[in-house]
């Protein structure tokens, strides 16, 4: 299902303003997307993978007031100096095939343009769902229409490795469409 995001006008994006693509308006909009998708609730243990100088993860933490500290992961020690140091957001640099190799469990795990930084897409989302907790959900967020027909490709390997996949996209009123799939780790039965 699409839906309008407002973001700023055409004039302020084309010119790179304050309210263009990744503007404040487009980060809340977007921001509050992903929390409605990911379920997120305050006693969930967060992680951003690939979170740069994290954006979201810092509108996350004003629009909900997480009881356990959240993760910020990179492999970049140049983005994750960034980070503002008094964030809430406890900075790892590390890859994300390290990542998903640790014996820890998430409640969450947020993916913001990050699909491009691997390139073994089934290998990522095996290691993914055995870092979720039964019920866990994993969100990857794509912008731009480039990675669209992808989307089926990543669907099908994150069916593969077990998740419940719900795909979706959000049209942006100047910043043209996002791709959006929650993938859940099945509770027991």
């Amino acid at each position: 299902m699409a839906e309008t995001i407002r973001s700023g006008d055409a004039r302020s994006a084309a010119l790179g303003g304050p309210h263009g693509y990744r503007g404040p308006e487009f980060i809340r909009a977007l921001t509050a997307a992903m929390i409605q998708k990911l379920r997120l609730h305050e006693d969930d243990l967060l992680v951003d993978l690939c979170c740069g100088g994290a954006p979201f993860a810092l509108e996350i933490l004003r629009q909900v007031p997480l009881r356990y500290q959240m993760i910020g992961v990179d492999v970049s020690e140049e983005r994750i100096a960034r980070m503002p140091v008094h964030s809430g957001i406890r900075c790892v640099q590390m890859d994300l095939a390290t990542f998903c190799e640790m014996p820890v469990r998430y409640d969450k795990i947020l993916m913001v343009d990050a699909i491009a930084h691997c390139a073994d897409h089934a290998r990522l989302f095996a290691g993914l769902f055995g870092r979720l907790s039964d019920g866990g959900a994993l969100l990857l967020v794509e912008s731009g229409d480039a990675w669209w027909p992808r989307a089926r490709m990543f669907t099908a390997c994150l069916r593969a490795s077990g998740f419940r996949v719900e795909c979706g996209a959000r049209t942006l009123g100047v910043g043209g469409r996002v791709g959006l799939i929650t993938a859940a780790r099945p509770r027991p039965q």
